[in-house]
């Protein structure tokens, strides 16, 4: 008994050593912006693939989807492919290779042009209110596909006609890099309705090179 007793006082000193490890604490502002704005220029972690999935829910069915897939394989060469869905509609495709100063675009795996005018992105990053009810920015310990990390979050609320929520969220791990974010904007009070963006990164790929495709051509 007393053996028994023993282990499992073992047992809740472990779980409460990891739930204190991973305990949310309260930063400022400036904390937030510092850790976030050191991830921001992504392109000098070269070569890495940035997936983008955004979607918006409607009457908690997907209206439509953009998923954005950005390769860098240096700082001046960079592919970026947009998919665009609306369900019961077919599939748009956007592809644009940058090398150096020279630009290609393509629309739905079609012919390349030298001009990016009908590339441009199709969609327009979540961005936070300026004018929250609510706003608090917070830290917390976690391991992300077994690497150590904290979780920078922002959250705010804001009044319209109802209220409404805009969470982001960003993985970072402990040697600056970035690793994953999450953005949230919806009703409080309703989850049926929402706009979201889940972004990942794969850092050294080794499955892509970009080169400058042929004009007029289909495939490069």
């Amino acid at each position: 008994m007393k053996y028994r007793l023993s282990a499992m006082t073992g047992v809740i000193a472990f779980l409460l050593a990891g739930a204190a490890a991973a305990q949310t604490k309260a930063i400022s502002q400036d904390e937030f912006n510092k850790a976030v704005n050191g991830t921001a220029d992504i392109v000098k972690k070269s070569p890495v693939r940035v997936t983008l999935d955004h979607k918006t829910v409607a009457f908690g069915s997907l209206y439509r989807e953009v998923i954005q897939v950005v390769e860098y394989a240096s700082p001046d060469k960079i592919r970026r492919k947009e998919s665009f869905r609306v369900p019961g509609h077919p599939t748009l495709t956007r592809e644009l290779i940058e090398i150096g100063d020279s630009q290609y675009c393509r629309l739905n795996d079609g012919p390349w042009k030298t001009s990016a005018d009908d590339c441009n992105p199709m969609f327009l990053p979540l961005m936070a209110p300026n004018d929250p009810v609510t706003n608090k920015f917070t830290v917390t310990d976690t391991v992300l596909g077994g690497r150590a990390a904290k979780i920078y979050e922002h959250y705010q609320t804001f009044k319209r006609d109802l209220v409404h929520k805009f969470d982001d969220r960003l993985w970072i791990d402990d040697k600056g890099n970035r690793l994953r974010a999450e953005t949230l904007s919806g009703l409080v009070e309703n989850s049926d309705n929402y706009e979201s963006e889940i972004e990942t990164m794969e850092y050294n790929p080794k499955d892509f090179v970009i080169t400058a495709p042929r004009i007029g051509r289909r495939h490069k």
